[in-house]
This record gives C-alpha cells, structure tokens and sequence, in this order.
C-alpha cells in the first residue's frame, strides 16, 4: 500500500487578490520582484490555475494580507 502524500493544489480568489492588491497598492511586477519569481508565476496564480501553498503563502505576504483571505473557497 502507497501512502504517498503530495502538496495541496490551492487556487486563489481572483477578486480578493485583486482587492488586496488594490488596497496594498501593489502590482504583480512588484510581488513578483518580493517572491523572487517571474511574474508569469504570479499571474499564474492570480489567474486561477493551481499552485502550491508555498506560493499562497509568499503572493500574501508580499501583499501584507493572511493567505486564507486571498484563497478560492472550495
């Protein structure tokens, strides 16, 4: 028997990232800059495709925000 055990696949709100972003005044070429990524990564996430709770956890706190008020309620 396999116990293998993967990551959570989070997908973000795309209109509470944007709020948050709006309301740190801040934009993706800035977080992207914070996280040391590039910001098609970023926008990745924003966009709503899957990511990892590490990129949650780096996109909220280059915003200033908790990760759980930018996520998708699923």
């Amino acid at each position: 028997m396999s116990t293998n055990t993967y990551p959570p696949i989070l997908r973000l709100d795309k209109r509470k990232i944007r709020i948050a972003m709006i309301n740190a005044d801040v934009t993706v070429p800035q977080i992207a800059q914070r996280m040391g990524v590039t910001r098609q990564t970023v926008y990745n996430a924003i966009s709503g495709r899957n990511t990892t709770l590490d990129t949650v956890s780096e996109i909220a706190a280059a915003i200033g925000v908790d990760p759980l008020s930018i996520l998708k309620a699923e």
